[in-house]
């Protein structure tokens, strides 16, 4: 009987004292969690990257920490470990399209140009959709001369063009479709 109580007593103890430590646990990821986004949106990049790997470390399958550590060490310059970090947030499941555009700006910055060329033409495949962004980010700066590169914004370009044609094709027979004609889409002749 007095094992059995023992026992029963160990596992009591184990039990809480496991609570606890689960307890402190979440609370530091918490605490970090919070100092890592608002070093985040302040830009302090050095500190966002040091906050997001003690998160990553505390919860490695994290995608969003994940992207976060990453970008956070591409934009401190840190574009090896950045480059490694995207692809890992894109194995956790994070946008693919912003993890290949992301791998692309890490691969340009190295100078691996192929490599950025196509993990851009992937990223633009997967659904990246902003040619402006393209256009002015300055991590893409030595691809801009690039025949490959020049090609994609074009196509990019296109992609927009063709969708915002739908769209307004679409808003005028929803607009006709309810009485309502909108201004200057048909002439009167008199």
């Amino acid at each position: 009987m007095s094992r059995l109580l023992f026992a029963v007593s160990f596992l009591i103890l184990a039990a809480g004292g496991y609570l606890a430590w689960s307890t402190v646990q979440t609370t530091k990821l918490q605490d970090v969690s919070a100092t890592a986004n608002v070093a985040f949106m302040q830009q302090d990049w050095p500190k966002a990257a040091r906050d997001y790997a003690a998160i990553t470390r505390l919860k490695p399958k994290d995608a969003d920490a994940t992207f976060k550590l990453a970008y956070s060490r591409h934009m401190a310059g840190q574009y090896e470990d950045s480059l490694m970090g995207f692809w890992q947030a894109l194995k956790l499941g994070y946008n693919e399209s912003l993890c290949l555009y992301d791998v692309a700006c890490s691969e340009a910055r190295l100078g691996r140009k192929a490599d950025a060329l196509e993990h851009l033409a992937q990223a633009v495949e997967k659904g990246f959709k902003s040619s402006t962004f393209m256009e002015q980010d300055d991590d893409l700066g030595s691809l801009r001369g690039e025949a490959a590169y020049k090609a994609l914004l074009a196509k990019l370009k296109d992609v927009e063009k063709t969708k915002m044609d739908k769209e307004s094709k679409t808003k005028a027979t929803i607009e006709l479709q309810k009485g309502r004609i909108p201004a200057g889409t048909v002439e009167v002749k008199k």
